[in-house]
Parts: C-alpha cells; structure tokens; sequence
C-alpha cells in the first residue's frame, strides 16, 4: 500500500528543502519515497508499495499530464472494467493506483471517485488553476488528512506524516475527547486535534483561492430504491453480491485466512471463501475465551467448528489464551505511533492475540466480517406505529414478542423501551431515558469515568444535543442513515498506519464493499424483520453455505467474556497507572481519577459479582486509562 502527502503554500512563498527533507524522512516503509516540485511554493511525496507494486507503469504524476499531479492509494473491486471503460490500450492490466490516476486524469477527481468501486485516496494538484482536490471511497476505508491555515495547506494519507510536519497544529478538541470518552457516535471529518481534518468519507475537499469546501457524493438521497417482484429476486441478489465481495478480496498469491465465529457474518464469509478457493486451502482463525467466566452467551467455538466441518479445504485454529498487552496499562508505549488514543476495550487484546496466530501462519490476506451487522445481517426492527395505525393489534404483539425474544429481555420491558422510542418529542425521550435509567443529569456518568467537572466546562449538554449523544447509545437517526453512519465511521481508520507497520496481514472485511452496501441501504426494511424474524435477509442468502445451527441463533456472542479474569490479574498494575494519570494536568482534567482509585478499591469479589460492574471496573477503567495514557504522551511531547 502506498502513501501520499503534500505541502502547499498559497501565499507562494518557498517550501523550504529542510521541510521537504522532513517530509520524506516521515514516510515508514523500504521503498524511497518520490519527489515532486511542481513549482517553488508546493512540494507533493509519494511512496509505493514493494518493489514491482506498479506492474512497469510510470508514475501516473510525470506521465499522463506535464500540469496535473496525481497520487493516489488503492485498492479497485473491478479494475478490468475500469481499464475498459478508459479505454486503455494493452494486453497488460495497470496496477490499481494507476488505474485511478487515469481515471482521475480523464473524468476528474470528483467524479473518479464517484465511479470508482473499491478502497482508495485521491489527490490531484492542478498547476494551471493552483486547485488541489482531495477524494476518498465511498465508506471512507482509506483516509486522508488535512489542514487549512492562512497560506499553508497540509495534507498527508496518515496522522504520523502529517504530525511529523513542524508547520501541523497539534491542540487537541477537547469535546472531540469527551465524545471518545463517552463512546458518542463519531464526528467523521473532526479529527482529535483540533485543526486537523479527515475528508469527508464517500466525498472529497476542494482547495482553491485560499478556500476550501467539502462535499459528498456518497449519500443516501442518491442511491435508487431497490424493489423486486419476488422474495427470492433479494436473496440471489444478496448470494451473487456476496461471492462478488469475497471473490474481489482474495488473495490469488499470498495465501488467504478468515476470521471465524460462531455468528453470520464470519460464517458467511469463510464459508463463500471455502467455495470460490475450490481445492485451494483456507486457513480460518477462530477466537475462544481463555479463561472461566460467567456469561451465558452462546458458544463461539462450538458453532464455528461446523463451517470447517462442513469444508474440507479449511485448515481451522482455536485461539483460546488469556493475553495480555503492556501498551493497556502503560498506553503511554504506543501512543507515538498511534498517534491518537484507542478506544479503550479488552477486545483489543482478544483480537491481537488472533492476528498473531495469523501473522504466523504465513498468509498475506485475512477476510473478517466486521461490518455485516449494518449490511447482510441487519437485524430490522417492527415498525410498531404503522402496525397500531392499521389496528393490527394481533401483528404488534407478535412483533414484540420477537423483539424481546431477539434483545433476550422481558415483554414488559422491551414494551417500555418500545413507548420510549416512539414518543416523538427528543426532549420527552431524554426524560423517559433518565426515568427509567436513573442516570441523572449526567447519563454518561453511568458507564464512562469520564470528569463531570470537565464535562460542565465544556458545556457537554449542548454538544451531545448536536451529536445526537444526548441519549447515550440511541441516536436520533432511521435505520438506514445510523448504519450508513456506522459504516462511515473513522476512529478504526486512525490506526491504519500503525496497523500496515505492525503486521504484514492485509484484512479486508468483504462487507464493506459498495455494491453491496447499495443494495442492502436500498432494498425495503421488511426484508430484513417480518413476522417477529431478524436477520431474515442473512438467514435466507446464507442458508446454502452456512450451517443451519449457526443460522438458528437469535442472540449474540461475548468477546472477551474472561475480561474480570484478566482485570484482576493486573489490578495493581492498574493502580499504578491511575497514580501515574494523577500527576498528569491534562489527564487529571480529563479524568474522574478519585472516582477510578474507588472502583479499584472495591473490586467485585468474584466474576459472577462483576457482571453487574462491567460497564465501569471492566471497559470505563480501561478506557479511562487508555485516554489518560494518551495524554500523559500529549503532554511530555507538546509542554
């Protein structure tokens, strides 16, 4: 995978060559780094992937057009019909980054990336009209940064080339910090510093006359309804949408993986996976507690065992051990390289210890089915208010049923959350939300340890009113833009560059691809909840590659159930880290550091306790120290 940034100066003032030379000298990898000075006042550095990434092609930057300047990163569904609809001449296929750089050249970038299926980044300097044009596909897999000051522009395809720019502004957003901290439904272009930008996924920046606009043209008004004559029509859609995304993300060299659990959506994939491969192997990694718990969760390990029953060609490994990471107790060791805090969970630990086991196994690529939950296997959910308006009283009962069956909770309580959600008035639902809750005027206090008193000055309220994070966990959009949203969202994205410097994996999750994302926002909500059944759309296209067991479930699996395990484990390492955080200005600021020394004081006495304590003495202490630990680093590096 290659890399690209630029500095631009529009005052045309001179880049210095000290600056150029720490440009280049910020790029990772063994491949030098190219060098283009259009003219005096901008310079562009591009590095590629390893040696004959570009198939014998010129880079597109010096050979299609002596004024326009095109660098791009990618990853094409379908270059063959991008070859043939440009037209090009030759027996031989262009490597994808030059594929999209002609298509940038011939239809402009905008609309490249309009066209374009597949996982790229864009950006076009136009000498003649001194416009720099920034894209990115349409769920936003590869980033771009950027920042806009008075006779400078920045961009970069990761954080740690554009921070290592002296001329970057490095203060923090501070209700950018509080929406990590209370896990808000993410801003996707503002990033956690303040001036730093990421262009819009599914849209582009446009850069002109010390100007800049943004636009998307990856929006649900643009995508047509989908509607067939039969029921059927929708699954053999969904079947051949599905071979499509896998067949276009296999590796036809290195050696393919699947990460496999006992759900749909790594099912689906590994089992498509098995079936294009024919005789070829399939390696598939399968993650299981390491430890004892409590948790009554259906058994990951058992149902997934059924898929390499079921192909032979699947070489199957359980994973089942009870890491832990240093970076979780000390993420001030990461936090240079990352560069932005992690989230803060103990699936961080669950995975890594998957992708070593990977990492090991010598493939180059691993398919994972991240995103299905908003795509093939949404769930759906009864739209109560046209049942009660058509008097199906018989219907609605039915429909709640199966939602309480389906959220494993009580008839009377999924009832009153049903009456919450529809009563239309956003400030009526905050008060049902706080009855039923007892969380206060601070609803986030109750699973985040976040400062209250940072919270207050910074005027939260207001600021999770427009994030539509006033309800925690429910945000005030229809089903179709929410998953758009979290399809959309960046915060993963943010790791990409440490990620590639770390493993040698590549994943790909075929659910993010686009053809597929189109039809499932497009087709009609009763394809995924009719009759008290979720899922139904994944349940009826997965029928002929998935184990029916598999497809039988109506509940969800736990990862990292054995987490009191492991949190008891290091609960003195904790300690010490919440000691660290307490001479810390900034995290001290930031965090509620007397109420995380309390929790640790009263540490649940067994695992069954625990459950009830998971919110905050599992994932709200881990989270809180993996923001302190950012800081801590912040704050050495920028004071």
């Amino acid at each position: 995978m290659s890399d690209f940034a630029g500095i631009v100066r529009t005052d045309d003032s001179l880049v210095p060559d000290a600056a150029a030379a720490r440009l280049v000298r910020s790029f990772d990898g063994k491949a030098k780094p190219r060098i283009w000075r259009p003219n005096p006042s901008v310079i562009l550095v591009e590095r590629r992937g390893p040696a004959g990434y570009d198939n014998g092609w010129a880079s597109p930057a010096t050979q299609l057009d002596s004024d326009r300047f095109i660098m791009a990163t990618a990853r094409l569904d379908a270059p063959r019909a991008v070859k043939d609809a440009l037209g090009l001449d030759g027996p031989r296929l262009p490597d994808d980054r030059a594929l999209v750089a002609a298509a940038t050249l011939r239809w402009g970038p905008t609309s490249a990336a309009e066209r374009l299926y597949g996982d790229f980044a864009i950006a076009d300097w136009d000498e003649r009209s001194r416009r720099l044009t920034l894209a990115r596909d349409a769920l936003g897999v590869r980033p771009i940064y950027y920042v806009v000051q008075p006779g400078l522009i920045l961009f970069a395809t990761t954080l740690p080339i554009l921070l290592a720019m002296p001329e970057t502004p490095r203060d923090l957003d501070d209700v950018t910090i509080a929406h990590t901290m209370t896990i808000a439904m993410q801003e996707q272009e503002q990033t956690i510093y303040r001036h730093i930008r990421r262009v819009p996924p599914g849209g582009f920046a446009i850069m002109e006359d010390g100007q800049c606009r943004t636009g998307r043209y990856f929006t649900l008004d643009r995508l047509t309804p989908v509607r067939f004559g039969r029921e059927d029509d929708y699954v053999e859609a969904g079947r051949d949408l599905l071979d499509r995304a896998v067949a276009c993300r296999l590796s036809g060299c290195e050696g393919n993986a699947a990460s496999l659990s006992g759900g749909f959506d790594s099912a689906g994939v590994a089992a498509t996976a098995a079936r294009l491969l024919g005789n070829d192997r399939l390696r598939a990694f399968t993650r299981g507690a390491g430890a004892a718990h409590p948790y009554d969760a259906f058994d990951e390990v058992g149902l997934a065992g059924l898929v390499p029953a079921r192909y032979p060609n699947i070489d199957w490994t359980i994973v089942d051990d009870a890491r832990e990471s240093q970076r979780d107790i000390e993420p001030e060791i990461e936090a240079g390289a990352l560069c932005v805090p992690r989230q803060g969970s103990f699936n961080g630990a669950w995975f890594e210890s998957l992708q070593m086991a990977v990492e090991a196994s010598g493939v180059g690529v691993l398919l994972d089915g991240g995103e299905g939950n908003s795509v093939l296997s949404w769930g759906g959910a009864p739209d109560f208010a046209r049942r009660l308006r058509s008097f199906q009283w018989r219907g609605a009962l039915g429909d709640l049923k199966g939602l309480a069956r389906e959220r494993n909770t009580s008839l009377s309580r999924t009832a009153l959350s049903v009456a919450a959600n529809a009563v239309p008035s956003r400030a009526a639902q905050r008060l049902l939300h706080k009855a039923q809750t007892g969380s206060g005027t601070l609803p986030w206090l109750s699973y985040s340890l976040v400062s209250p008193a940072f919270l207050d000055e910074i005027d939260y309220d207001l600021h999770s009113l427009d994030a539509g994070h006033d309800i925690p966990f429910k945000p005030p959009f229809d089903s179709r833009e929410l998953r758009l949203r979290i399809l959309q969202r960046q915060r993963g994205h943010d790791f990409a560059a440490y990620v590639r410097k770390r493993w040698t994996v590549t994943r790909r999750d075929p659910y993010q691809d686009r053809a597929m994302v189109e039809f499932a926002l497009a087709i009609p909500e009763d394809q995924y909840w009719k009759d008290g059944v979720s899922r139904r759309l994944a349940r009826r296209v997965l029928a002929d590659r998935v184990p029916a067991e598999i497809l039988a479930q109506r509940g969800k699996g736990k990862q990292s159930p054995e987490w009191y395990f492991i949190a008891t484990r290091r609960r003195e390492a904790m300690i010490e880290a919440v000691e660290r955080l307490s001479r810390s200005r900034l995290a001290s600021r930031v965090l509620d550091i007397p109420r995380m020394r309390r929790l640790l004081e009263q540490w649940p006495e067994d695992a069954e306790r625990a459950r009830a304590h998971e919110m905050l003495h599992g994932h709200g202490l881990h989270r809180a120290i993996a923001m302190g630990g950012f800081l801590r680093w912040y704050e050495g590096g920028n004071e």
